[in-house]
């Protein structure tokens, strides 16, 4: 029980100098054979727990600063602190010997990574891959690697711009290793020896603490503006709420297409009832007023006639000796008899 304490102590104590260190580097600074001034963020195994980022640490063996990447060995020989580039070369190609790669290395392999997230310069950045074959190969003869081939396999040194692909190897030929590799001159009709120079000035590696961070937040890492080797979090999306919002514009758009073409339908019948509703109005109302005119015209003339008629004085009735008649005025009041002078001067 007293030795789980113990380890469970040394843990603790081991997490919280670590995390630590990342938070508060201290500013130190070390060597080894030809890498001077290792400092922040990378430092030795063998310096204090505050000097440099654990991530970042490196090894000095037989006076050889090495990198411990992805399983393989890598000589360090050269760090930049301006550019934020690491130029390594594989333990077993460094001296520009003939030998398979200590632990093959795809470049994808290369930008996948956290801390070193791709090479430094593509332009000049190529993938050599080791190939054996069953057959000789007279297209790759001259880069045939003459301390791995024997009489019955042959290993040649093919060359690809990326990752190497089916139909950069012969159909007898399987890839067994490959390495990046950095040379600045462009590289046609590869030959071994051209091969080996490559592989002795090995290639460069980006390094970055922002990426790593990003990446340990779960969030990607994109290159600042104008910039090659530094490094920032790229932006959190709310992506249910844009797959929302992407769902509720493609709904508004399909709804204004219906909107459209049921406008486009029903819009002659509208204008067209509209205009009957309007026609029929306007009708009604000419007709209304039509009427009311013949109304007030048929009163106008009984009001005239009325008039007319008891204004009009009373006709008077003539009654002649001869025939005795007489002539009375056509209304119904009591009427004067007008008698001529005669029949007064009889009576």
């Amino acid at each position: 029980m007293k030795n789980f304490l113990a380890q469970l102590s040394l843990l603790i104590f081991l997490f919280i100098s670590a995390t630590e260190a990342r938070k508060n580097p201290q500013i130190c600074s070390s060597s080894c054979g030809d890498i001077h001034d290792i400092s922040y963020p990378f430092r030795l195994k063998e310096d204090p727990a505050g000097c440099g980022d654990p991530d970042f640490q490196l090894s000095c063996k037989n006076n050889k600063t090495i990198l411990n990447f992805h399983g393989g060995l890598y000589y360090v020989k050269r760090i930049s602190y301006d550019e934020r580039t690491i130029r390594v070369a594989d333990v077993n190609l460094a001296s520009g010997s003939c030998s398979l790669p200590n632990r093959s290395l795809s470049m994808q392999e290369v930008l996948m990574d956290a801390r070193y997230p791709g090479l430094a310069d593509y332009s000049y950045s190529y993938a050599l891959n080791f190939v054996r074959c069953s057959n000789n190969i007279s297209d790759l003869a001259k880069s045939r690697a003459p301390c791995l081939s024997g009489n019955t396999s042959h290993v040649y040194v093919n060359i690809s711009r990326d990752s190497v692909y089916s139909y950069d190897v012969p159909k007898p030929c399987k890839v067994i290793s490959t390495v990046p590799a950095f040379y600045e001159n462009m590289v046609q009709n590869l030959s071994y020896e051209t091969a080996l120079k490559m592989q002795e000035s090995g290639f460069d590696m980006r390094w970055s603490v922002e990426c790593r961070d990003c990446r340990a937040k779960g969030r990607g890492c994109v290159n600042k503006f104008n910039t090659a080797n530094i490094f920032q979090c790229e932006e959190e999306y709310d992506y249910d709420a844009i797959v929302g919002l992407v769902y509720s514009l493609f709904a508004a758009v399909n709804l204004a297409e219906i909107i459209g073409a049921v406008r486009f339908i029903l819009l002659p019948p509208v204008i067209f009832a509209f205009l009957l509703h309007t026609y029929f109005s306007m009708r009604k109302k000419i007709d209304v007023r039509e009427k009311s005119s013949q109304t007030d015209q048929s009163r106008g003339k009984v009001t005239r006639n009325i008039e007319n008629h008891l204004e009009m004085p009373p006709k008077p009735v003539l009654i002649s000796a001869q025939d005795n008649c007489v002539m009375a005025p056509e209304s119904d009041s009591p009427k004067e008899i007008l008698i001529p002078e005669s029949m007064e001067r009889s009576s």
